[in-house]
């Protein structure tokens, strides 16, 4: 549970900082970062395809991602941190732990063992080969998740990229669901 924590803290801020270019007015801290963090994800599963057309998404280039998503959360959400309670961060806190927890490394699953864990290591190996959907019908209908799985690849979580990454969505997901049950006790209505 350790290791996806400390995953989930490290990816998340730098997704957030990737999806910061969106303004969000009207919605509280903890939907801005929830809608921030999936708009980063998103961003960084399209890069990840885009340049795994032409690269490998080597440990090197996977390392740049981080960094570049820290920068701009520490640019753009510095200042917004401070409309951050104490309540919101026992909030964000509670659910860090619970997907922490949830998001376990199952070795019982057998379709990573069959294809996940292949695909993205070979996305990290190599540059997407032409005619890959001819290999296997279910690298045909293939998702932008194992190129963001290889390009999000952390030291010490190798090859388990694809199971915190559930959790780092289901993390940003929360926040929009806990920031709308909130406004909901407030009685907001919208």
């Amino acid at each position: 549970m350790i290791p996806v924590a400390l995953a989930l803290l490290f990816w998340a801020p730098a997704a957030i900082g990737i999806g910061s270019f969106v303004r969000l007015e009207g919605q509280g801290p903890l939907a801005r970062a929830g809608l921030s963090g999936l708009v980063g994800l998103a961003t960084l599963a399209a890069a990840a395809i885009a340049l795994n057309i032409f690269l490998p998404l080597s440990p090197v280039l996977a390392s740049t991602a981080p960094v570049v998503g820290w920068l701009l959360f520490l640019g753009t959400r510095a200042r917004a941190l401070r409309a951050v309670s104490p309540r919101d961060g026992a909030v964000l806190a509670g659910m860090l732990v619970a997907i922490a927890a949830a998001t376990q490394f199952p070795a019982r699953h057998y379709d990573s063992g069959l294809y996940i864990l292949q695909t993205v290591r070979w996305a990290q190996l190599s540059a997407q080969p032409p005619g890959l959907a001819a290999l296997h019908p279910r690298l045909g209908y293939n998702s932008s998740w194992f190129a963001l799985a290889a390009l999000v690849e952390a030291p010490g979580l190798v090859g388990r990229s694809s199971f915190f990454l559930n959790g780092l969505a289901t993390l940003f997901t929360a926040l929009v669901a806990a920031d709308a049950i909130g406004r909901l006790r407030a009685g907001e209505r919208s």
